[in-house]
This record gives structure tokens, sequence and C-alpha cells, in this order.
């Protein structure tokens, strides 16, 4: 079987750095085939739609170059992987924002952000358009573009959307729904996120019903695959019977 670590959501500069350190010493031992970021690497909440905090540094350069520095320690802890960058609404920011304010420089490379954040160099794939997908074994892979209020619910959507099994990013949330009939069976799985869940305050909210974490997939050439879903509380999992982080 193929592995695959897929990960999303986050949300540079407002990352959960102690879960994303264990995840990344988690790659580095697991040493995946597939690495595959759902979307919304960088948050660009300068640029964002939302009533922002008017002291706060507005520093957009400096979220890319984490951003950079983000998918350049991942390419160094796993060289072998295919590594697919999928932007997401929040990395679409940036592109709107140029068409809408200032669309006569729209075509300049140096504005591009797979170019900004150096993918072509780090041989990372890119997928460049909110409602973009891969598709692997007979599952789809997408950061989504639906978002429903409670865990699962946005996959059961997802799952009647595409009609084939989907793991999906967008709503930080973690669930998994299955569906069989004459068909078979196919599965929906919302995968978490790795951004601080404090971010939630900056979207002008008190409370995130958000789940920290990502998944593990199996995949053999076919249709067939494994989920995995990896929980993780406090920057700690497990996986086996191996505890990750501090």
């Amino acid at each position: 079987y193929k592995k695959a670590v897929v990960l999303n959501d986050q949300h540079l500069p407002f990352l959960d750095k102690k879960a994303n350190q264990s995840v990344f010493t988690f790659i580095k031992d697991f040493k995946p085939d597939y690495i595959d970021i759902l979307g919304d690497l960088i948050d660009f909440w300068q640029i964002s739609k939302f009533r922002k905090d008017p002291t706060r540094k507005d520093d957009i350069q400096n979220d890319i170059d984490l951003g950079n520095k983000y998918l350049s320690e991942l390419r160094d802890l796993s060289p072998q992987s295919e590594i697919t960058l999928h932007f997401g609404n929040h990395l679409c920011r940036l592109r709107k924002y140029i068409w809408d304010k200032a669309k006569e420089i729209a075509s300049l490379r140096s504005l591009d952000l797979a170019w900004l954040l150096d993918c072509e160099k780090l041989k990372i794939k890119v997928i460049d358009r909110e409602e973009g997908y891969v598709l692997r074994s007979n599952l789809v892979l997408t950061h989504g573009t639906i978002v429903s209020q409670d865990s699962a619910m946005t996959a059961r959507r997802m799952l009647k959307k595409f009609g084939l099994s989907v793991i999906h990013a967008h709503t930080h949330r973690l669930g998994s729904v299955y569906e069989t009939n004459l068909l078979g069976t196919r599965g929906a799985w919302e995968n978490g996120c790795l951004c601080d869940l404090d971010l939630i305050k900056e979207w002008g909210h008190e409370i995130a019903n958000w789940q920290t974490g990502y998944s593990v997939i199996f995949f053999k050439e076919g249709h067939k695959f494994l989920v995995q879903q990896l929980p993780i509380i406090n920057g700690k999992f497990l996986y086996g019977d191996r505890e990750f982080g501090d």
C-alpha cells in the first residue's frame, strides 16, 4: 500500500505549533509517499472581509515567508514524498484581492502565490482553485466549499456532491459518515485543522466548535483505501502503540 498524510487549515501565522510539531515528527518517521495539504496554509487575515484589529501588524510578506518556511521544512522532512498544496479559499484571497483592486498587474509572476511560495523549486504540485480536487484510488481529496454547523454534516453533503468517497478540509472539524447502497459503500471525512483554536476570536466569535487533527490514508491500486483519522489533544496523539508530542 502507498501511504499518505493529509493535513490542512494551518492558517499561518495562527498555527498550533505544538500540534504541528507532533505531526512533523510523525511524518519524519512515517515516510509517506504522499503529503496532501488540503488548503488554507496561510490565513491572509489582512485582506479578509472580517473586522480586523487595527493594532495588529499588517505584514502579508511575513506570512508568505512563514508559508515558504513551512513548505521547505516539510520538503526537508520527507524528500521522497509527492506533495500537493491545495490553495483553498484563504490562499485564493490574494488572487481575488489583486483581481478586485489591481487587475491590470494580475499577470505579474511576482504576484503569483505558487511562485512566492517556491512551489516549483520545492517540487510541490499546486491545486490553485477553491473547488479543485485530486482523485486517488476512488477517493476525492479537496479543500471544500461547503460548511454545515455540526461535525460530519458537511461530510455528508460533500459525499452527495461528489458521489464518491471524499476527504475534505474547510470546516476545521473532525467527522466521518458512511453510505451503502447497491453501488457499494462510500465514506466522507472532515479532516480537522492545525490552527490555534483561538483563531476564532480573529473572526469575531468566542468559542470554536473545531477539532485539531489530521488523517493517514493507505492506498492500493484500484479502488482500495483506508482512512485513519488522528485527533490531536493538547498537542499529542496516538498512532498504534506510540504517543507523539511532548
